[in-house]
């Protein structure tokens, strides 16, 4: 239980993390890193399901 509690917790974390590079794209759109930090986004969530 205790696990995937963490595991939650580290999906918010990066899942804030994407938003303010979102947010941060949209200010200075670096395609490139947005679609690699989407990626890495994506990769976390399969890996924890």
């Amino acid at each position: 239980m205790r696990k995937m509690k963490n595991k939650a917790v580290e999906i918010e974390t990066i899942d804030r993390r994407v938003w303010e590079s979102l947010r941060e794209f949209r200010k200075n759109p670096c395609k490139e890193e947005y679609l690699k930090k989407k990626q890495l986004k994506d990769d976390l969530i399969k890996k924890y399901e």
